[in-house]
């Protein structure tokens, strides 16, 4: 097992788990993973379950996107090869969330747009405690706060 010494980012600074350029090659190299598995889930083939859990998922997103784009189902193909997606409790807390949103945005208009399909998760959805929504800013001596 590699060990890894890993640094917490510092203000203007971005850690990646794995470079962006490497996205793609990754995705094939799971989807080939996948593509060997042959277990099964309550008796039922684990690419069986697999693929009704995507197409749920894709349908679940779709159902919920309509409320706020009509045309949605125009702009989603079902039969997307990837599903990449992220998630947070629905606290706005650090910026560290919003750099996943926009890395997932930019992921999704690269070259594997064709292919991808983004979703963003609410997680513990029930565990919201506070209905205000806080912005990072920088203060004048450089610093991070939340307004």
């Amino acid at each position: 097992m590699k060990i890894l010494n890993i640094k917490v980012p510092q203000n203007k600074e971005i850690f990646f788990s794995s470079p962006a350029d490497k996205i793609g090659s990754l995705l094939e190299e799971n989807k080939k993973i996948f593509s060997q598995y042959s277990f099964k889930i309550l008796n039922q083939p684990f690419k069986e379950v697999r693929e009704n859990s995507r197409k749920e998922v894709v349908q679940g997103a779709l159902r919920f996107s309509k409320k706020f784009d009509p045309d949605i189902e125009e702009k989603i193909n079902p039969a997307y090869q990837y599903i990449i997606q992220t998630g947070h409790q629905p606290a706005f807390f650090h910026p560290g969330i919003w750099m996943k949103n926009i890395f997932l945005n930019e992921l999704i208009k690269s070259p594997l747009s064709d292919k991808s399909l983004g979703l963003n998760i609410f997680l513990d959805n029930d565990n919201c405690k506070d209905l205000n929504f806080s912005l990072p800013a920088l203060s004048s001596n450089g610093n991070l706060r939340m307004e």
